[in-house]
C-alpha cells in the first residue's frame, strides 16, 4: 500500500512497446468486471494485484500471467490464477512466477507449490508427481524453517503448472 510499483513497472513495459492497463485497488469491486470488459482489448498487459481479481472477474482476454510478486495465500494465487484460465478460454493459457534463485521468495515459491499440489490431490485432479510428504504446520513457519535449515524444499515451478504445456506448444 505504501510503494506501488505498477506506475514504474508500466513505464518499462510501455517503453518496450506494449500497451498496459492498471486496474486499481480504487476501483469498487463491481465495477471492476465492466471496467476490465470496456478496455482489455486496448491492451497488451493487465497490471493488477492479485487480491483485486481472485473472485468473481473472468480474464480470458488476456493468455499468460505472470506473478510478480507471490501472496502468500494459496487461495489468492489460485484464485487469480484461475480468472484466466477458464472453461472455455480462446487461447491456452500460461502462468510465471519470476523469482530470484536461492531466496525466501524461491522458497516461500516452492512453499506454495507444494501446498498447492497438495490441495490439487485431496479434490482429485491429476498432478503428476505432487506427492508431498506434508506433514508441516502453516505457511510462515513452513518459511521460517526453511529460512533455519530445518526444511529442505525443491523448486514449485512445476506444481503451478496448469495442464496447458502441450496446449501452447501446439499453437
Amino acid at each position: 500500500g505504501t510503494r506501488d510499483i505498477q506506475e514504474r513497472l508500466k513505464s518499462l513495459l510501455e517503453s518496450n512497446g506494449l500497451r498496459v492497463g492498471i486496474l486499481k485497488p480504487s476501483m469498487k469491486p463491481a465495477k471492476r468486471a465492466t471496467w476490465i470488459s470496456t478496455n482489455a482489448s486496448k491492451f497488451d498487459v493487465l497490471l493488477t494485484n492479485a487480491k483485486l481479481v481472485k473472485v468473481g472477474l473472468n480474464l480470458t482476454q488476456f493468455a499468460t500471467g505472470i506473478f510478480y510478486e507471490m501472496d502468500w495465500s494459496l487461495y489468492v494465487v489460485w484464485q487469480a490464477m484461475r480468472r484466466l484460465y477458464r472453461p472455455g478460454a480462446p487461447k491456452p493459457v500460461m502462468m510465471y512466477f519470476p523469482v530470484y534463485e536461492n531466496t525466501m521468495e524461491e522458497h516461500l515459491q516452492s512453499l506454495v507449490g507444494q501446498k498447492m499440489a497438495s490441495a490439487q490431490l485431496f479434490y482429485g485432479d491429476e498432478v503428476a508427481g505432487a506427492l508431498t510428504d506434508d506433514d508441516s504446520g502453516d505457511l510462515l513457519n513452513d518459511l521460517v524453517r526453511v529460512a533455519l535449515g530445518q526444511l529442505k524444499v525443491g523448486r514449485g515451478e512445476k506444481m503451478f503448472s496448469l495442464g496447458t504445456e502441450s496446449a501452447a506448444s501446439n499453437s
